[in-house]
């Protein structure tokens, strides 16, 4: 069920996007091919590439469509422990299903190491840089066509690179989802290696965030405000600032999120840039249950206490969600 409150009509396509939308006046246009539901499964090719810098990078190009301009999803990934391998993650299969609904419409995604792990900031934005420059490349050898927007879709630590990176380059960029964002991730080179941010971004913003860290979200959004609104003190203001979005996923934890509100969340930002609005969705609490049908469901037996399916783990950190009916917590 989608459970996503906000004034306007309320929108479960077959894409699970589950969001939200005003009435419009008069029929849209049709949107472009990256926006539109899947119709198939994807068949799609996979680039391996090493940046200039060093971060190993893969590339997944759909096979589909004619050579149309195409968008493309950047994935930026969190802390990983300092010293560990420089190794792509999620490109195997089965890729995590917002990949798979993205490759469906004709979007080129594509992730980064970076190029050292541990807590990076400032390099990571470059490397960000460098993977957009690759993909770039890529699409116009493999697909013959150019990438005319490009999103980001960054967890925890590569939530807060996001935000800088959108907050740097917006001619670059379209927009970001932040999962879990942490924004005050500090360089291991230090303070001086990580932009401090400017609080005012051009570019859309869709913070997807546990109710258990909203301070530090909701304290950027405030600053945002006041920067678009001239700061309360008789300043002019800055119309270029765009407000971001704040979905707060009322579970606890950190990255807690489930693959239904990960893609609802992109779907939303997809159409976010397309349309030039977002009012109604601004603000929603988010609680798209886990479909068990989505992973290799375990059962875990006990005779103690009840049966429980497990979701999904975690590949890097082995963390565990767990499928408990509401009939089963009575």
């Amino acid at each position: 069920d989608v459970v996503l409150r906000a004034a306007g009509r309320v929108v479960d396509d077959d894409a699970g996007a589950g969001t939200t939308t005003a009435s419009p006046s008069a029929a849209p246009p049709p949107p472009p091919g990256w926006l539109r539901a899947p119709t198939s499964t994807p068949r799609y090719d996979r680039v391996d590439a090493v940046t200039p810098s060093g971060a190993n990078v893969a590339v997944l190009v759909p096979r589909t469509g004619a050579a149309e301009p195409r968008a493309a999803l950047l994935h930026l990934h969190g802390f990983r422990a300092p010293g560990s391998a420089l190794v792509v993650e999620d490109v195997d299969e089965p890729l995590p299903s917002v990949w798979v609904h993205m490759l469906a419409r004709g979007v080129v995604v594509a992730t980064t190491t970076y190029r050292r792990t541990g807590r990076i900031i400032g390099d990571a934005i470059d490397d960000v840089h460098e993977l957009r420059d690759i993909v770039v490349a890529v699409a116009a050898e493999k697909l013959g066509t150019t990438i005319e927007n490009v999103f980001l879709e960054g967890r925890s630590m590569g939530g807060a690179i996001a935000v800088r990176v959108i907050e740097a380059a917006p001619h670059r960029y379209a927009g970001a989802v932040c999962i879990g964002a942490a924004l005050l991730t500090v360089d291991d080179a230090g303070a001086a290696a990580t932009p401090a941010l400017t609080h005012q971004p051009q570019r859309p913003l869709l913070f997807l965030t546990n109710v258990s860290e909203l301070s530090y979200v909701e304290q950027y959004i405030d600053r945002v405000k006041r920067q678009h609104g001239g700061g309360g003190g008789g300043g002019d203001g800055n119309e270029d600032i765009v407000i971001p979005a704040l979905w707060q996923v009322w579970r606890e934890g950190h990255n807690m999120v489930t693959a239904d509100e990960r893609l609802a969340a992109v779907n939303s930002l997809l159409a976010w840039h397309t349309h030039g609005t977002f009012i109604t969705s601004r603000v929603l609490n988010v609680c798209l249950p886990p479909r068990h049908g989505d992973a290799a469901a375990v059962v875990v037996r006990s005779d103690a206490v009840m049966d429980v399916v497990v979701v999904s783990v975690h590949p890097v950190f082995a963390s565990v969600m767990l499928g408990v009916s509401a009939r089963q917590l009575r």
